[in-house]
């Protein structure tokens, strides 16, 4: 096996920014030469390789095609290769394609590794403590992985925040206003941010109610505001803590 790996950067920012950390993982822990394997952005039309504009990156970055035995070689591994990286073993193939959802990895990202005025970058007009609710709509309803929270889920949750402002965006701007109707509560203001004003809210906020996205679950983690509601249900068949994504400190309902 090489000593350089190759990894597949697909998805969204949240996806993008756990397979950069495993990737840092590689470099820090295991000694790696790290490439990232870009091409799949050449066929999406709603993501964007997004990366090189919040971190300080200096991975080089490739549009190579990745072959199908190199696709076959990944298939449904993944488990088998975090398990693999976790116990320092070094029996993994040149070309990695995953998730790699998982907070063993994401400590390797620090917020030294975004770029100085990144987090210092705020939304204007916003109350000096405000909360936030997120709300993951959109593909999740017609993912076969991914399961859409419920209204009870948000019920529960705002209610340790009643005497809060609380700022809610989302994906989904539709089933958030069907969802704001449905909770009838007096402290919520709506924002429709774009990806990074949105990235930004979660993080400088006091705390608030998450969605089971990794978008979401990324400020929090790095931030210092632990005061936050997560959802048990993290996937369909899999809860938050079946893919090791607890962060420390936070309440599960």
């Amino acid at each position: 096996m090489s000593n350089n790996k190759i990894i597949r950067i697909w998805g969204g920012l949240g996806n993008q920014l756990f397979q950069y950390s495993y990737g840092k993982f590689l470099e820090e822990k295991l000694k790696k030469g790290v490439l990232f394997n870009i091409e799949w952005f050449n066929q999406s039309n709603k993501r964007r390789f997004i990366l090189q504009d919040i971190l300080k990156f200096t991975n080089e970055t490739s549009e190579k095609k990745i072959s199908l035995i190199q696709k076959v070689a990944n298939y449904r591994m993944e488990n088998t290769y975090k398990y693999l990286s976790k116990k320092n073993f070094y029996l993994l193939p040149e070309t990695l394609i995953g998730y790699w959802q998982d907070i063993f990895f994401a400590r390797y990202l620090k917020i030294n590794d975004f770029k100085d005025n990144f987090f210092i970058q705020r939304v204007k007009n916003l109350e000096k403590d405000y909360y936030v609710l997120h709300f993951r709509g959109g593909d999740f309803y017609k993912s076969k992985d991914h399961i859409v929270l419920d209204t009870n889920y948000y019920k529960k949750s705002s209610s340790y925040f009643s005497d809060k402002v609380i700022y809610c965006i989302s994906d989904d701007q539709i089933k958030l206003d069907k969802l704001l109707i449905d909770l009838k509560l007096s402290n919520t203001i709506k924002l429709d941010l774009n990806e990074l004003d949105a990235f930004r809210l979660i993080y400088n906020s006091k705390g608030g109610i998450a969605s089971n996205s990794t978008f979401c679950w990324w400020p929090i983690f790095l931030s210092n505001n632990k005061n936050w509601v997560f959802s048990k249900i993290w996937l369909k068949n899999k809860s938050l803590f079946d893919e090791n994504l607890f962060i420390k400190n936070t309440l599960v309902l």
